[in-house]
């Protein structure tokens, strides 16, 4: 298992926060945050995370949660190619 820190604006507060989260793999820690986010009631994008105490960045698209190919904003969600048109 990894711990892989996951940034996200929080809508309600109007504030970026992250939170470190053990999963398999990254896909897997983002769904558990999207969980628990539902759960909780509260709205969240601009999802990025990164392998604890590592460089590299990967940004996720708020509908679909693809990892490759995010072009950036469009109805203030993160979008990748294919749901941005």
């Amino acid at each position: 298992m990894w711990i892989y820190d996951i940034s996200y604006y929080r809508k309600d507060k109007k504030t970026i926060e992250t939170k470190p989260v053990k999963a398999e793999t990254m896909a897997k820690a983002v769904q558990r945050l999207l969980d628990a986010a539902k759960h909780h009631g509260t709205e969240i994008s601009s999802i990025s995370a990164t392998i604890k105490g590592s460089q590299g960045v990967q940004r996720f698209c708020d509908v679909c949660l693809k990892t490759e190919a995010v072009y950036g904003y469009k109805d203030n969600l993160m979008k990748c190619k294919e749901c941005r048109l």
